[in-house]
């Protein structure tokens, strides 16, 4: 998976549980996430599971709150976007916004950062910016996305960086949440 604009492109219809474009606010957040969360329900998926992708899905869209909002450029005007999709075994949240390139540079580095600890590593590190962190003064630490790679499969949030312009990029997030395998 490289970007959210190249997934909606080859996922099948029957995936997409919830697909958004628009501003996302909290109101919005809570109905993105009892609808995802009725629709689990729906397939059998247990409490313990729905609450993993339901906390991972309050993560990422916060950040999309926090971070996105509908850019004009020239005849363009680029909206926040969010899908979640559900394959096989595991549940798909992708969001995309625009960010400008300032914010790549930390956001590749502190992503990069991430996926690169095991689960102990990860833990300890979210401590640590939990203890030690300043606070942006968009309202973020980046434990959002320390926490999300936690509860994500094989601990990783994927990630893409679309150029737009020379100001803006268009940035796409990826995390799979895999069901527990039951032992037998």
């Amino acid at each position: 998976m490289a970007d959210l604009l190249s997934y909606l492109k080859d996922v099948g219809k029957n995936d997409i549980i919830f697909a958004y474009k628009g501003e996302i606010n909290t109101q919005l957040l809570r109905s993105i996430v009892q609808s995802a969360d009725a629709k689990m329900d729906e397939f059998g998926e247990n409490l313990g599971f729905r609450k993993r992708v339901s906390g991972v899905l309050i993560e990422i869209l916060q950040n999309v709150m926090r971070h996105g909002s509908n850019t004009k450029i020239g005849q363009d005007e680029y909206y926040p976007v969010m899908i979640i999709a559900r394959h096989n075994d595991e549940y798909i949240i992708g969001t995309g916004n625009l960010i400008n390139h300032q914010e790549k540079e930390f956001l590749e580095n502190h992503i990069n950062k991430v996926n690169s600890l095991n689960p102990d590593q990860l833990k300890e590190f979210y401590q640590e910016v939990l203890k030690n962190g300043s606070i942006s003064s968009k309202g973020g630490a980046g434990l959002g996305i320390i926490d999300v790679a936690r509860k994500a499969k094989d601990n990783r949030v994927n990630y893409d960086f679309k150029e737009i312009n020379e100001d803006y990029m268009f940035f796409s997030m990826f995390v799979s949440v895999q069901k527990p395998i039951r032992k037998q």
